[in-house]
């Protein structure tokens, strides 16, 4: 209070806040979005986005013209209880400001712009219900470059390499990319760096290279962290230990060989 009196500060915050409240909504209104932006977001996901963010726009005016109606009554009173009644109120309205962002937790879709369907928007007599379709999914064309890249570039045989590391080379955010493993690949991250580490590990069993190297290198070589690991993992994917799985493969060659 050392720059201006505390009245001061109860009616230029609230001012501010209804200035900046009342010029979203008119930009809001008058908001065209590019047709890149429609191309990878549905009509209805923007809508609702749209709608949520008037939404809270009209709250934000609500409680600023609260704080100034209270503000301009405190102002026409005498230090008395009616003080002491109206700061609780500014106090109520405040905290009631601050807890507006949290419901945007309500909304995971919106808060993180997640692809909403149109099955999971409430249907209207003019949408015909229709079986949803993953191809239609916003997301599929990730996906497929996700795992083009899984697939060239190997870098599961990083014992380090997580989620984050798509991210960032994708320049997207991470819970774009665990949608991309939970809900179009219908697959766990986790689960599927296992199967493509264990899938690479059969590879170098299958090519020899444990003359050069143990099972344990092999594992290493995978990816994999530790033994347990790898053996826990390679044999809950094939049926196998990494050595039983030598063994067999060492009879598949000698009845090949035998046979040729």
């Amino acid at each position: 209070n050392w720059l201006y009196p505390p009245v001061v500060g109860f009616i230029i915050r609230p001012l501010l806040m209804l200035g900046y409240s009342l010029f979203l909504v008119i930009k809001l209104l008058q908001h065209q979005p590019k047709k890149e932006v429609m191309d990878r977001m549905p009509q209805q996901q923007y809508l609702l986005v749209k709608k949520w963010i008037l939404l809270l726009c009209v709250i934000s005016i609500t409680v600023a013209t609260g704080f100034l109606i209270l503000t301009t009554h405190l102002l026409q009173q005498e230090i008395s209880k009616t003080l002491i009644y109206s700061m609780r109120i500014h106090f109520a309205m405040g905290i009631v400001f601050c807890l507006l962002p949290l419901t945007l937790f309500l909304f995971p879709k919106i808060l993180y712009g997640m692809p909403i369907s149109a099955e999971s928007l409430k249907k209207t007599k003019t949408i015909t219900k229709q079986p949803k379709n993953p191809h239609d999914d916003p997301f599929l064309s990730l996906s497929n470059e996700i795992l083009f890249y899984l697939e060239q570039e190997k870098p599961f045989v990083n014992a380090a390499f997580s989620m984050s590391h798509i991210a960032v080379l994708f320049n997207v955010p991470q819970h774009h990319i665990a949608y991309c493993f939970n809900h179009v690949l219908q697959k766990k991250f986790t689960n599927l760096r296992t199967e493509y580490r264990v899938s690479h590990a059969k590879e170098l069993l299958d090519q020899g290279l444990t003359e050069t190297l143990s099972i344990d290198g092999i594992g290493i070589k995978a990816g994999f962290a530790t033994r347990s690991n790898f053996y826990s993992s390679f044999k809950s994917i094939t049926g196998y230990t990494p050595s039983e799985y030598l063994e067999i493969d060492k009879h598949r060659e000698s009845a090949r060989q035998q046979t040729s």
